[in-house]
């Protein structure tokens, strides 16, 4: 669950379900990264936002970016 104020980053955005109802708990007042492999998903999570009238989404194409390799942790609590 995100808190309008916080940010939040969606790593396998896809077609954009998930990366939209951040969007919508945050009703525009914080950011969601957006990340995905896929530019084509990317190309279609861009109109869903503009259709949505969501602003608060940043989208990246996750095979343009070089970096090195993150682990990424989920506490087992859920949070």
């Amino acid at each position: 669950e995100a808190a309008p104020g916080e940010t939040v980053i969606d790593y396998c955005a896809g077609n954009g379900g998930k990366t939209l109802a951040l969007a919508a708990m945050l009703a525009n007042n914080g950011t969601v990264l957006a990340y995905d492999v896929e530019a084509r998903r990317l190309k279609q999570l861009q109109g869903s936002l503009s259709r949505a009238g969501a602003t608060c989404v940043e989208t990246t194409d996750l095979a343009r970016l070089q970096s090195d390799p993150a682990l990424l942790f989920r506490p087992s609590d859920g949070r």
